[in-house]
């Protein structure tokens, strides 16, 4: 059976999650790892590093989305590996809960009215399967099918207009956007954006 939920009472659940984050005299933190995420709140896996949030970690929930501030470049990460999920923690290491991780970054392209492919990529090797895309020409909804080479890509739907050279975004449908889940020891690890929502049942 499902519930719809009051607008009010998610949006005070949301407050609740982002004051937890903030109960600390230091902002809170977000610990990267690698490895099969565990039970709620279980024993972590190979820590890669951790990032601050800003300090208040979001501004008041709206519509039932908690968008988060910016987050500080974290310099040295901890180790190499691919970031799986994340634990949100407050500033004394206080678990808050923790969520998915995935990968948000931009790449330019070739688009051409009726055809799903996009072509002339610089890199495919950041692009999944699955992946949603957007960018102008590109219909809402799209999803990466098929990774075809080394600079090719095939869309869940046709492009509305030709051009090149168009600035497409791909992302994740994860918690935590990442400009790269692949980190390595001692490397820079940046987030992109992040957000969680409290929807109805």
């Amino acid at each position: 059976m499902t519930l719809g939920i009051n607008l009010t009472l998610r949006n005070g659940y949301l407050t609740d999650i982002r004051d937890a984050i903030d109960a600390s005299l230091t902002a809170g933190k977000i610990k990267f790892y690698t490895g099969a995420r565990p039970a709620t709140g279980g024993t972590a896996t190979t820590l890669l590093g951790t990032v601050r949030c800003s300090d208040p970690c979001a501004p008041n929930p709206a519509a039932g989305v908690l968008t988060f501030s910016a987050f500080a470049d974290e310099n040295n990460a901890a180790a190499t590996g691919v970031a799986t999920w994340g634990r949100i923690t407050d500033g004394d290491d206080n678990f808050v809960f923790d969520c998915s991780v995935g990968k948000r970054f931009t790449e330019d392209g070739n688009t051409a009215v009726g055809s799903a492919v996009i072509s002339n990529l610089p890199d495919t090797t950041k692009i999944d399967a699955g992946m949603q895309v957007s960018g102008a020409g590109i219909p809402d909804g799209a999803t990466v099918v098929s990774v075809d080479s080394g600079t090719q890509v095939t869309l869940s739907v046709n492009a509305t207009a030709s051009a090149a050279a168009v600035p497409l975004t791909f992302q994740d449908d994860a918690d935590i956007l990442l400009n790269d889940t692949q980190i390595s020891g001692g490397g820079i690890i940046r987030v992109n954006s992040g957000s969680i929502t409290e929807g109805n049942a």
